[in-house]
């Protein structure tokens, strides 16, 4: 529903971005778990600002780009850079309204640097929610980019078994597209969650990664020294695991999130119900 008096633009952090109507339940809920652990500064484009596009049939128009471009400048001034590579991610307000959408148009823009490229990005994830289909809107998160040796999909119940004592973890090295994906077959950790110290190791033959590059995210081969090694240390898989729970702690239910990690820092990238677990 479009309504004229909401804002265009919120960032992460504040209250404003808490409202799924206005931000789409992705930023919604990464707002929500902000002060739980680190993650990369970002503003939101709200469905106000879909809708705006919408009427005026063309995202790069004025009353659009001016303040995206002043946004952008300010994450810029935030992230100590002059123009910062960024993630561009779809929020809707009702996944179920983009169903019919190519899956090429819901995926993820990463490593996008300057405005035009920005609003590019943008625009590819308008494209997929058309006005006539989409009753709610859709808001797009421009998020910077998180430093990432290793990603992680952790689960904070055990999807196969329905274990609610264990964490699953899935990790590769680069970027988590290969492994949100299923393009690569990445180490899988189970953990139990009263003891996060003691768990078992699946170590894959991990022959492929993703990597950031002037054109975007590319797979690239795993050099053959990291291909049978483990991509998260202990304290990693402790520190995952932990986020894991307290993550599912506040949200009530079991989770997936998505991680990068860099080092002994852990940025949340994403999160969303464990659907057969929860029935969401």
């Amino acid at each position: 529903m479009n309504r004229p008096n909401d804002p265009t633009i919120v960032w992460l952090g504040e209250p404003t971005a808490n409202d799924p109507s206005l931000v789409g339940e992705k930023v919604a809920t990464l707002n929500r778990l902000a002060p739980l652990c680190h993650m990369p500064p970002g503003l939101c484009l709200t469905t106000a600002a879909f809708w705006q596009a919408a009427d005026r049939s063309g995202a790069t128009s004025s009353p659009l780009l001016d303040p995206v471009r002043a946004a952008y400048q300010l994450l810029a001034q935030r992230c100590g850079v002059a123009e910062p590579a960024v993630a561009v991610r779809l929020s809707p307000v009702d996944p179920e309204q983009l169903a019919a959408s190519p899956v090429s148009q819901l995926k993820a823009t990463l490593n996008v640097q300057g405005i035009e490229a920005v609003m590019t990005a943008v625009q590819r994830c308008w494209g997929a929610a058309r006005p006539a289909s989409v009753t709610e809107g859709v808001a797009v998160l421009v998020q910077q980019m998180a430093p990432t040796e290793t990603s992680a999909v952790v689960f904070s119940a055990n999807p196969l078994t329905s274990n609610c004592d264990e964490v699953v973890i899935h990790a590769n090295w680069g970027l988590g597209a290969s492994i949100v994906g299923g393009a690569v077959t990445s180490d899988i950790y189970i953990v139990s969650k009263a003891s996060p110290a003691v768990f078992s190791v699946q170590v894959a033959d991990k022959e492929r990664m993703t990597v950031a590059g002037p054109e975007g995210a590319h797979e690239v081969a795993v050099p053959d020294i990291l291909r049978h090694r483990l991509a998260l240390v202990e304290r990693q898989i402790a520190a995952l695991a932990q986020l894991a729970v307290k993550v599912e702690v506040e949200m009530g239910h079991p989770v997936e999130i998505e991680c990068a990690c860099q080092g002994e820092t852990i940025y949340l990238l994403r999160c969303r119900p464990i659907v057969l677990l929860t029935g969401q």
